[in-house]
């Protein structure tokens, strides 16, 4: 075969190399009415490639190398037919590379090859549809790469080297080879993550994809931007689990790793503008992180008022505990949520560098990252100091990406941020044990949100104009309920002034939601007998806000409470009367409905008691 090993490294070399920067380089600049030109162009000098290669054919039984070679490039042929979304050509080319090289899989020379066909047959069912089938490709791809560490080692040939001059260092042809292999079984574990994610499975697609990037950090390859990007990704998983040791982790590798794409004075400004848009994305996903802190611990801290509470309302001696049978109890609550068990020493986890089979440990990016995780802690609050320093770290966060994405020409992503720093205040203000000031960030809130929707064009932008109203009537109606509850601790009738106040607050949260309401008339007098998609809980629940409201204001005048409470009666009938025309919304509104219906039926009672003149 030294024939065919010399034409590889002449003539078939210089044809490879056209058709692999056809395929990496020039694709990126074809023309959008041309979009796979250059795969084509490639598809065509492979296929001669190919024609070539298997002229080498003979009835010689050691005709290995040439096997290989077919099936290398039956290989890149399978993985072009599919960039251009001729899958069943490609699955043709992918099948026959791993046919031929079955018996030999886990030799030196073949087992890159077949790899690499199972990660393309795992990409080719993905985009079928078919995860699963998916999975099962990647599984053995996994498997296979495995196995060959174990039981055979050293460093196996790659795809490609079948159709390269050879390097005259064998040392520097070892290390080469080491690291491609490894750099496939990287792609296996990227590409199983993003399947596992379509299959729901998303423990178990962050595990994957914590690997693949820890993999790539420690071999050097990977573009700065999108690994930063995909780690900030990856910290909105574990929020979602509530692992916020994990997510801190993450989004501070992103960060110490974005900065090394931070452009000089010399770069154009669109490179300088590009890059504040994706250092304010990294910025948006560290807002997620404190707000989902300070929700959790809002969260954390209910459940365990709510468990005091029935601890002592059972039988005495049956619930109690003292405190030395749990003297961690303190350290238990605080972190409550935030299984930090998965976060392990590095020295303690070096030996492995695929996933964690028993799925209990992750070992950290090999980054220094202090700096960014002392910013923020990651251990939930429980004071108001400690949620205010969580709460200026997102409002720090919010004013910055609030300079990129501006009102004018990033409305959504504007309006997005305010919503997150009215969010702020809202979470802020349940830590905060002064009434006053509760009330002062609420009309915090208010102010924001009011200054938003009046710069917004509800013809553009009307789903977010309705949820900006909607909160606002929110706001509103927590800072009445402050308000009454500040006059209950009283004990105490209420002055003129804070009756003033206590009316304006709830008819300023009527306003809003029939404000609310009123976007889905679609410029008609009558509400339509359907609510719109989506809006029919936010919908129903505004008509039951506003019958709760006029029931809360304060008048002396028999008339004026009567009316208003004809107008609660109103709203809750309103409700009432749409579930039994629409059955299928009663699940919408399914804690709020039986209070429609009862009051519904208790109101006119009681308003007939008034006008007997009997004192209620």
């Amino acid at each position: 075969m030294a024939g065919l090993a010399e034409f590889l490294n002449n003539e078939g070399y210089e044809q490879f190399k056209n058709a692999m920067f056809l395929t990496r380089e020039a694709s990126k600049d074809d023309p959008e009415n041309e979009p796979y030109k250059s795969f084509y162009e490639a598809r065509t000098i492979l296929s001669d490639l190919k024609a070539k290669v298997s002229d080498f054919r003979t009835d010689d039984t050691d005709n290995r190398h040439l096997i290989i070679a077919l099936a290398a490039l039956d290989v890149f042929l399978g993985a072009n037919y599919c960039e251009t979304d001729e899958t069943s050509s490609g699955e043709e080319h992918l099948s026959r590379a791993m046919k031929s090289l079955e018996e030999a899989k886990m030799q030196d020379d073949a087992i890159s090859v077949y790899i690499q066909a199972l990660n393309h047959l795992g990409i080719l069912w993905s985009a079928r549809g078919q995860h699963d089938k998916a999975k099962e490709f990647l599984d053995r791809a996994e498997s296979l790469f495995k196995e060959y560490k174990e039981n055979v080692g050293g460093s196996p040939e790659s795809a490609e080297e079948f159709f390269q001059k050879p390097e005259k260092d064998e040392n520097e042809v070892l290390r080469n080879r080491a690291q491609k292999f490894e750099a496939t079984h990287t792609l296996t574990l990227y590409y199983k993550a993003q399947v596992l994610a379509k299959l729901g499975e998303s423990d178990a697609s962050a595990k994957y994809c914590h690997t693949t990037l820890r993999r790539q950090l420690d071999s050097h390859e990977y573009d700065a931007t999108d690994w930063a990007l995909n780690a900030a990704t990856l910290s909105q998983v574990y929020l979602t689990r509530g692992k916020f040791t994990l997510a801190r982790h993450c989004l501070a590798s992103a960060s110490v790793i974005f900065q090394e794409t931070e452009p000089s004075r010399d770069d154009s400004e669109e490179a300088r503008e590009n890059w504040s848009y994706k250092d304010a994305d990294i910025r948006r996903c560290w807002i997620k992180y404190g707000l989902h802190l300070l929700e959790s611990s809002r969260d954390e801290m209910l459940k365990q008022v709510e468990t005091f509470d029935e601890d002592h309302n059972l039988e005495k001696g049956q619930g109690e505990k003292s405190a030395k049978d749990d003297h961690n109890a303190d350290l238990k609550s605080r972190d409550a949520g935030n299984d930090s068990s998965e976060y392990t020493d590095q020295k303690d986890s070096r030996g492995s560098n695929d996933v964690n089979d028993s799925g209990k440990s992750f070992e950290p990016f090999n980054l220094e990252v202090t700096r960014y995780e002392e910013r923020v802690t990651d251990q939930l609050v429980k004071t108001f100091d400690e949620a205010r320093c969580v709460f200026l770290f997102i409002q720090d966060g919010i004013n910055y990406a609030t300079s990129v994405y501006k009102l004018d020409g990033h409305c959504s992503d504007y309006i997005e941020l305010i919503q997150d720093h009215s969010k702020a205040y809202k979470l802020l203000a349940f830590f905060e044990l002064d009434m006053e000031r509760q009330c002062r960030m609420h009309k915090r809130r208010v102010d924001m949100l009011l200054a938003t929707l009046n710069e917004v064009n509800p013809q553009y932008y009307l789903l977010v104009c309705r949820q900006l109203i909607f909160e606002i009537a929110e706001t509103y109606s927590s800072m009445l309920d402050i308000k009454l509850s500040m006059i209950e601790l009283q004990g105490a009738q209420p002055t003129p002034h804070a009756v003033k106040k206590i009316n304006h607050l709830a008819q300023q949260s009527i306003r809003q939601y029939e404000a609310y309401l009123d976007t889905m008339k679609g410029g008609k007098p009558d509400y339509p007998d359907t609510f719109p998609d989506g809006n029919t809980r936010p919908g129903l629940v505004a008509m039951f806000c506003i019958g709760r409201l006029w029931g809360k204001i304060l008048t002396p005048d028999v008339g004026e409470r009567l009316e208003c409470m004809k107008k609660s009666l109103e709203h809750y009938k309103f409700v009432v009367d749409y579930c039994q025309r629409h059955p299928e919304a009663k699940v919408e509104v399914e804690s709020e409905l039986p209070l429609c219906q009862e009051l519904s039926t208790l109101l006119p009672v009681k308003m007939e008691k008034i006008r007997a003149g009997v004192n209620i």
